[in-house]
Protein backbone atom coordinates (compact mmCIF):
# COMPACT_ATOMS: atom_id res chain seq x y z
CA UNK A 1 0.00 0.00 0.00
CA UNK A 2 0.98 4.13 -0.78
CA UNK A 3 1.34 6.79 1.20
CA UNK A 4 -1.46 8.30 -1.74
CA UNK A 5 -4.04 5.28 -0.79
CA UNK A 6 -4.18 6.75 2.88
CA UNK A 7 -4.97 10.10 1.37
CA UNK A 8 -8.02 8.70 -0.40
CA UNK A 9 -11.66 9.89 0.64
CA UNK A 10 -12.81 5.98 0.62
CA UNK A 11 -9.86 4.51 2.70
CA UNK A 12 -11.26 3.65 6.12
CA UNK A 13 -9.95 6.29 8.45
CA UNK A 14 -10.98 5.30 11.94
CA UNK A 15 -11.85 1.84 12.15
CA UNK A 16 -9.51 -1.04 13.16
CA UNK A 17 -10.05 -2.45 9.27
CA UNK A 18 -8.02 0.66 8.53
CA UNK A 19 -4.71 -0.37 11.11
CA UNK A 20 -4.62 -3.37 9.56
CA UNK A 21 -4.17 -1.65 5.97
CA UNK A 22 -1.19 0.24 7.26
CA UNK A 23 -2.79 3.24 8.22
CA UNK A 24 -0.84 3.39 11.73
CA UNK A 25 0.36 7.19 12.25
CA UNK A 26 -0.85 9.94 14.19
CA UNK A 27 -1.87 11.48 11.30
CA UNK A 28 -4.64 9.67 10.54
CA UNK A 29 -7.48 12.66 9.52
CA UNK A 30 -10.20 10.42 11.61
CA UNK A 31 -11.98 11.78 14.12
CA UNK A 32 -9.78 9.11 16.63
CA UNK A 33 -6.90 7.76 14.65
CA UNK A 34 -6.86 4.24 13.29
CA UNK A 35 -4.32 3.18 16.31
CA UNK A 36 -6.18 4.47 18.93
CA UNK A 37 -9.41 2.74 17.58
CA UNK A 38 -7.28 -0.53 17.02
CA UNK A 39 -5.86 -0.51 20.71
CA UNK A 40 -9.57 0.06 22.25
CA UNK A 41 -10.77 -2.20 20.13
CA UNK A 42 -8.82 -4.90 20.88
CA UNK A 43 -8.90 -3.63 24.90
CA UNK A 44 -12.57 -2.56 25.16
CA UNK A 45 -15.08 -5.23 24.56
CA UNK A 46 -18.09 -2.50 25.09
CA UNK A 47 -16.20 -0.74 22.28
CA UNK A 48 -15.68 -3.59 20.04
CA UNK A 49 -19.04 -4.81 20.20
CA UNK A 50 -20.36 -1.01 19.05
CA UNK A 51 -17.93 -0.92 16.12
CA UNK A 52 -19.54 -4.24 14.71
CA UNK A 53 -22.86 -3.01 15.26
CA UNK A 54 -21.51 -0.11 13.01
CA UNK A 55 -22.27 2.70 15.09
CA UNK A 56 -20.22 6.06 14.54
CA UNK A 57 -17.44 7.39 16.08
CA UNK A 58 -18.80 10.69 16.90
CA UNK A 59 -21.89 8.70 18.33
CA UNK A 60 -19.20 7.11 20.41
CA UNK A 61 -17.56 9.63 21.30
CA UNK A 62 -20.91 11.46 22.20
CA UNK A 63 -22.13 8.50 23.96
CA UNK A 64 -18.51 8.35 26.36
CA UNK A 65 -19.04 12.15 27.03
CA UNK A 66 -21.73 11.97 28.83
CA UNK A 67 -20.77 8.42 31.15
CA UNK A 68 -17.99 10.67 32.16
CA UNK A 69 -20.05 13.79 32.63
CA UNK A 70 -22.53 11.48 34.76
CA UNK A 71 -19.59 9.83 36.95
CA UNK A 72 -18.64 13.63 37.67
CA UNK A 73 -21.66 14.24 38.36
CA UNK A 74 -22.12 11.44 40.75
CA UNK A 75 -18.68 12.54 42.03
CA UNK A 76 -19.53 16.20 43.40
CA UNK A 77 -23.03 15.00 44.75
CA UNK A 78 -21.00 12.53 46.68
CA UNK A 79 -18.77 15.11 47.55
CA UNK A 80 -21.18 17.59 48.95
CA UNK A 81 -23.17 15.02 50.87
CA UNK A 82 -19.61 14.64 52.50
CA UNK A 83 -19.47 17.88 53.09
CA UNK A 84 -22.54 18.66 54.28
CA UNK A 85 -22.21 15.78 57.25
CA UNK A 86 -19.32 16.90 58.00
CA UNK A 87 -20.44 20.90 58.55
CA UNK A 88 -23.43 19.10 60.15
CA UNK A 89 -22.68 20.02 64.10
CA UNK A 90 -23.13 16.82 66.61
CA UNK A 91 -26.03 16.47 69.41
CA UNK A 92 -25.13 18.42 72.59
CA UNK A 93 -26.43 17.99 75.66
CA UNK A 94 -28.90 21.12 77.00
CA UNK A 95 -26.32 21.61 80.68
CA UNK A 96 -23.21 22.58 78.49
CA UNK A 97 -23.65 24.14 76.04
CA UNK A 98 -19.99 25.27 74.02
CA UNK A 99 -19.52 28.92 72.02
CA UNK A 100 -20.04 28.61 68.80
CA UNK A 101 -16.61 28.13 66.97
CA UNK A 102 -15.74 30.45 63.99
CA UNK A 103 -16.29 28.32 60.42
CA UNK A 104 -13.03 28.07 59.12
CA UNK A 105 -12.93 29.03 55.57
CA UNK A 106 -13.23 26.58 52.65
CA UNK A 107 -10.02 25.70 51.05
CA UNK A 108 -10.46 25.41 46.69
CA UNK A 109 -10.94 21.69 45.62
CA UNK A 110 -7.35 20.87 44.78
CA UNK A 111 -8.71 19.13 41.51
CA UNK A 112 -11.14 21.72 40.50
CA UNK A 113 -8.35 22.94 37.82
CA UNK A 114 -7.99 19.64 36.54
CA UNK A 115 -11.82 19.22 36.46
CA UNK A 116 -11.80 22.34 33.92
CA UNK A 117 -9.34 21.01 31.89
CA UNK A 118 -10.86 17.81 31.40
CA UNK A 119 -13.98 19.50 30.49
CA UNK A 120 -12.21 22.24 28.07
CA UNK A 121 -10.65 18.99 26.72
CA UNK A 122 -14.18 17.43 26.21
CA UNK A 123 -15.27 20.11 24.16
CA UNK A 124 -12.29 20.79 22.46
CA UNK A 125 -12.84 17.13 21.17
CA UNK A 126 -16.37 17.39 19.93
CA UNK A 127 -15.33 20.84 18.50
CA UNK A 128 -12.59 18.81 16.24
CA UNK A 129 -15.38 16.01 15.63
CA UNK A 130 -17.53 18.66 13.77
CA UNK A 131 -14.53 20.20 12.51
CA UNK A 132 -13.81 17.12 10.78
CA UNK A 133 -16.64 16.06 9.45
CA UNK A 134 -17.20 19.76 7.86
CA UNK A 135 -13.90 19.29 6.15
CA UNK A 136 -14.19 15.79 4.97
CA UNK A 137 -17.43 17.27 3.32
CA UNK A 138 -15.54 20.26 1.82
CA UNK A 139 -13.08 17.71 0.48
CA UNK A 140 -15.74 15.91 -1.43
CA UNK A 141 -16.97 19.03 -2.84
CA UNK A 142 -13.81 20.05 -4.03
CA UNK A 143 -13.18 16.98 -5.25
CA UNK A 144 -16.46 16.53 -7.46
CA UNK A 145 -15.55 20.47 -8.22
CA UNK A 146 -12.41 19.42 -10.10
CA UNK A 147 -13.63 16.67 -11.78
CA UNK A 148 -15.98 19.41 -13.61
CA UNK A 149 -12.92 21.22 -14.43
CA UNK A 150 -11.42 18.91 -15.61
CA UNK A 151 -13.94 17.78 -17.71
CA UNK A 152 -14.50 21.23 -19.27
CA UNK A 153 -10.42 21.64 -19.53
CA UNK A 154 -10.60 18.45 -21.69
CA UNK A 155 -13.70 19.89 -23.65
CA UNK A 156 -12.04 23.39 -24.08
CA UNK A 157 -8.93 21.24 -25.86
CA UNK A 158 -10.99 19.65 -28.65
CA UNK A 159 -12.36 23.13 -29.71
CA UNK A 160 -15.68 22.03 -30.31
CA UNK A 161 -17.89 24.80 -29.38
CA UNK A 162 -21.08 26.60 -29.82
CA UNK A 163 -21.43 29.98 -28.94
CA UNK A 164 -18.66 30.47 -25.90
CA UNK A 165 -20.44 27.52 -23.99
CA UNK A 166 -17.89 25.45 -23.19
CA UNK A 167 -15.62 28.67 -22.71
CA UNK A 168 -18.48 29.70 -20.18
CA UNK A 169 -18.65 26.39 -18.41
CA UNK A 170 -14.79 26.13 -18.03
CA UNK A 171 -14.92 30.01 -16.72
CA UNK A 172 -17.71 29.12 -14.25
CA UNK A 173 -15.81 25.70 -13.18
CA UNK A 174 -12.39 27.13 -12.75
CA UNK A 175 -14.22 29.84 -10.57
CA UNK A 176 -15.87 27.60 -8.25
CA UNK A 177 -12.72 25.33 -8.39
CA UNK A 178 -11.06 28.39 -6.80
CA UNK A 179 -13.70 29.21 -4.34
CA UNK A 180 -13.92 25.99 -3.11
CA UNK A 181 -10.27 25.62 -2.48
CA UNK A 182 -10.39 28.78 -0.70
CA UNK A 183 -12.71 27.81 1.23
CA UNK A 184 -11.00 24.64 2.26
CA UNK A 185 -7.74 26.48 3.24
CA UNK A 186 -10.23 28.57 5.67
CA UNK A 187 -11.68 25.96 7.40
CA UNK A 188 -8.20 24.57 7.44
CA UNK A 189 -7.12 27.89 9.79
CA UNK A 190 -10.00 27.24 12.25
CA UNK A 191 -8.98 24.35 13.49
CA UNK A 192 -9.82 24.41 17.41
CA UNK A 193 -6.70 24.58 19.40
CA UNK A 194 -6.02 22.33 22.71
CA UNK A 195 -6.41 23.82 25.88
CA UNK A 196 -4.17 25.28 28.32
CA UNK A 197 -2.93 23.08 30.90
CA UNK A 198 -3.54 23.66 34.37
CA UNK A 199 -0.26 25.07 35.81
CA UNK A 200 1.26 22.77 39.30
CA UNK A 201 0.86 24.85 42.59
CA UNK A 202 4.30 24.71 43.78
CA UNK A 203 5.21 26.23 46.84
CA UNK A 204 8.29 28.41 46.32
CA UNK A 205 11.70 27.58 48.24
CA UNK A 206 12.93 30.36 50.13
CA UNK A 207 15.75 32.20 48.68
CA UNK A 208 19.18 31.45 50.16
CA UNK A 209 21.64 34.21 50.69
CA UNK A 210 24.72 33.00 49.45
CA UNK A 211 27.88 34.31 49.82
CA UNK A 212 31.10 33.97 47.38
CA UNK A 213 33.90 32.12 48.32
CA UNK A 214 37.06 34.25 49.43
CA UNK A 215 39.96 33.23 47.52
CA UNK A 216 43.22 33.01 49.25
CA UNK A 217 45.98 35.41 48.45
CA UNK A 218 49.01 34.97 46.45
CA UNK A 219 52.09 33.98 48.85
CA UNK A 220 49.74 30.99 50.30
CA UNK A 221 49.76 27.08 50.18
CA UNK A 222 45.64 27.21 49.39
CA UNK A 223 46.88 29.72 46.02
CA UNK A 224 49.65 26.97 44.77
CA UNK A 225 46.97 24.13 45.46
CA UNK A 226 44.59 26.14 42.87
CA UNK A 227 47.93 25.97 40.49
CA UNK A 228 49.59 29.37 40.95
CA UNK A 229 53.11 29.23 39.69
CA UNK A 230 54.25 32.20 41.44
CA UNK A 231 57.43 32.29 42.81
CA UNK A 232 55.99 33.14 46.42
CA UNK A 233 53.37 30.56 46.04
CA UNK A 234 55.68 27.67 44.94
CA UNK A 235 57.86 28.81 48.19
CA UNK A 236 54.63 28.77 50.44
CA UNK A 237 53.99 25.19 49.11
CA UNK A 238 56.90 23.92 49.98
CA UNK A 239 56.99 25.62 53.36
CA UNK A 240 53.57 23.95 54.64
CA UNK A 241 55.14 20.47 52.99
CA UNK A 242 58.13 20.41 55.40
CA UNK A 243 55.66 21.69 58.31
CA UNK A 244 53.79 18.76 57.38
CA UNK A 245 56.15 16.44 57.48
CA UNK A 246 58.07 17.34 60.30
CA UNK A 247 54.66 17.62 62.36
CA UNK A 248 54.35 14.06 60.90
CA UNK A 249 57.71 13.06 62.30
CA UNK A 250 57.02 13.88 65.17
CA UNK A 251 53.62 12.33 66.05
CA UNK A 252 53.98 9.02 67.08
CA UNK A 253 53.31 6.30 65.41
CA UNK A 254 50.24 4.26 67.32
CA UNK A 255 51.55 0.74 68.77
CA UNK A 256 48.65 -1.33 66.08
CA UNK A 257 50.65 0.06 62.86
CA UNK A 258 54.39 -1.15 64.16
CA UNK A 259 55.46 -4.16 61.71
CA UNK A 260 53.19 -2.99 58.74
CA UNK A 261 54.01 -1.46 55.98
CA UNK A 262 51.72 1.33 56.68
CA UNK A 263 54.24 1.86 59.62
CA UNK A 264 56.89 2.32 57.13
CA UNK A 265 54.85 5.21 55.31
CA UNK A 266 54.42 6.97 58.49
CA UNK A 267 58.43 7.05 59.30
CA UNK A 268 59.55 3.94 60.89
CA UNK A 269 62.25 3.09 59.13
CA UNK A 270 64.86 1.64 61.14
CA UNK A 271 64.92 -1.59 61.84
CA UNK A 272 66.68 -1.78 65.43
CA UNK A 273 64.10 0.74 66.34
CA UNK A 274 61.00 -0.78 65.52
CA UNK A 275 59.54 -2.11 68.16
CA UNK A 276 57.68 -4.83 66.62
CA UNK A 277 59.29 -8.37 65.53
CA UNK A 278 58.77 -7.79 62.17
CA UNK A 279 59.95 -4.57 61.53
CA UNK A 280 58.19 -1.88 59.32
CA UNK A 281 60.68 -1.99 56.87
CA UNK A 282 60.72 -5.85 56.18
CA UNK A 283 57.03 -5.77 56.47
CA UNK A 284 56.81 -3.47 53.20
CA UNK A 285 59.92 -5.07 51.63
CA UNK A 286 57.84 -7.82 52.04
CA UNK A 287 54.37 -6.69 50.68
CA UNK A 288 56.57 -4.91 47.88
CA UNK A 289 57.84 -8.45 47.00
CA UNK A 290 54.12 -9.97 47.17
CA UNK A 291 52.67 -6.76 44.75
CA UNK A 292 55.58 -7.38 42.27
CA UNK A 293 54.97 -11.35 42.22
CA UNK A 294 51.19 -10.32 41.65
CA UNK A 295 51.41 -8.14 38.88
CA UNK A 296 53.72 -10.94 36.91
CA UNK A 297 56.93 -9.50 37.65
CA UNK A 298 59.59 -12.25 38.15
CA UNK A 299 61.96 -12.33 41.28
CA UNK A 300 65.23 -10.85 40.99
CA UNK A 301 68.12 -13.37 39.67
CA UNK A 302 71.04 -14.51 42.53
CA UNK A 303 73.51 -11.84 42.33
CA UNK A 304 77.04 -12.31 43.10
CA UNK A 305 80.14 -9.84 44.27
CA UNK A 306 81.64 -7.94 41.00
CA UNK A 307 84.80 -7.20 42.46
CA UNK A 308 86.11 -10.99 41.14
CA UNK A 309 84.66 -11.30 38.21
CA UNK A 310 85.62 -7.28 37.26
CA UNK A 311 89.62 -7.94 37.94
CA UNK A 312 88.83 -11.46 35.64
CA UNK A 313 87.88 -9.62 33.03
CA UNK A 314 90.93 -7.09 32.85
CA UNK A 315 93.02 -9.69 33.18
CA UNK A 316 91.54 -10.87 29.62
CA UNK A 317 91.49 -7.53 28.68
CA UNK A 318 95.62 -7.29 29.56
CA UNK A 319 95.59 -10.57 27.40
CA UNK A 320 94.80 -8.91 24.50
CA UNK A 321 90.76 -9.23 24.40
CA UNK A 322 88.66 -6.74 23.18
CA UNK A 323 85.74 -5.82 25.52
CA UNK A 324 83.28 -6.60 22.40
CA UNK A 325 85.17 -9.70 21.59
CA UNK A 326 84.51 -10.67 25.61
CA UNK A 327 80.64 -9.32 25.88
CA UNK A 328 80.32 -12.04 22.29
CA UNK A 329 81.65 -14.85 23.85
CA UNK A 330 79.94 -14.41 27.49
CA UNK A 331 77.23 -13.76 25.73
CA UNK A 332 76.10 -10.59 27.41
CA UNK A 333 75.45 -7.42 26.91
CA UNK A 334 78.62 -4.77 25.79
CA UNK A 335 76.95 -1.92 27.68
CA UNK A 336 77.28 -4.35 30.67
CA UNK A 337 80.31 -5.05 30.40
CA UNK A 338 81.56 -1.63 29.93
CA UNK A 339 79.50 -0.53 33.42
CA UNK A 340 80.88 -3.66 35.08
CA UNK A 341 85.03 -2.24 34.09
CA UNK A 342 83.86 1.82 34.22
CA UNK A 343 80.89 2.60 36.33
CA UNK A 344 77.04 3.96 35.63
CA UNK A 345 76.59 6.75 33.55
CA UNK A 346 74.52 10.00 34.05
CA UNK A 347 73.69 10.96 37.27
CA UNK A 348 75.58 8.13 39.47
CA UNK A 349 77.93 8.47 37.19
CA UNK A 350 81.35 6.43 37.62
CA UNK A 351 79.65 4.35 40.30
CA UNK A 352 81.16 0.66 39.92
CA UNK A 353 78.28 -1.74 40.54
CA UNK A 354 79.06 -3.80 43.71
CA UNK A 355 77.21 -6.90 42.26
CA UNK A 356 76.64 -9.06 39.17
CA UNK A 357 74.18 -11.55 38.24
CA UNK A 358 75.43 -15.11 39.00
CA UNK A 359 74.68 -16.23 35.76
CA UNK A 360 76.18 -13.67 33.83
CA UNK A 361 79.44 -14.11 36.28
CA UNK A 362 79.93 -17.70 35.53
CA UNK A 363 80.18 -16.90 31.50
CA UNK A 364 82.76 -14.21 32.37
CA UNK A 365 84.62 -16.47 34.52
CA UNK A 366 84.58 -19.79 32.21
CA UNK A 367 86.21 -17.78 29.24
CA UNK A 368 90.43 -17.72 29.58
CA UNK A 369 93.18 -15.28 28.73
CA UNK A 370 94.49 -15.38 25.20
CA UNK A 371 98.40 -15.44 26.98
CA UNK A 372 99.31 -15.98 30.45
CA UNK A 373 98.95 -12.44 32.18
CA UNK A 374 99.71 -11.13 35.62
CA UNK A 375 96.59 -10.51 37.57
CA UNK A 376 95.74 -6.65 37.80
CA UNK A 377 95.12 -5.14 41.25
CA UNK A 378 92.79 -2.39 41.47
CA UNK A 379 94.46 0.69 41.32
CA UNK A 380 93.80 3.17 44.18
Amino acid sequence: MSTLDLLDDSFPHGTPDGYRQGCRSAACPAVIPCRTVHSRYSGDYSFARLIDAGVPLAEILERDAAERANARQGDRAAAREARRAADTPAKRTPSRKAPPTPRAKRKPAPGRDVDEYQRALEQRSDELARWQIERRRLREALALITEQLEAATIATGAGLSLGGVIEQALLQATQRHAAAAAELAAHDEQRPSPPTKPRRQTTPRPRTSTTPRQLQPHGTNACRARGCDRPECIEAGRTYHREWMAKRATAPIPRQHHGTAYGYQLGCKDRDQCPAETSCADASLAEERRRRRESGVAPQAPRVSAEPIRQHVRQLMASGMAVLEIADQAQVSKTGVKILLYGRSGARKGELPREIEAEKAQRLLALEPLTAAPKLERSA
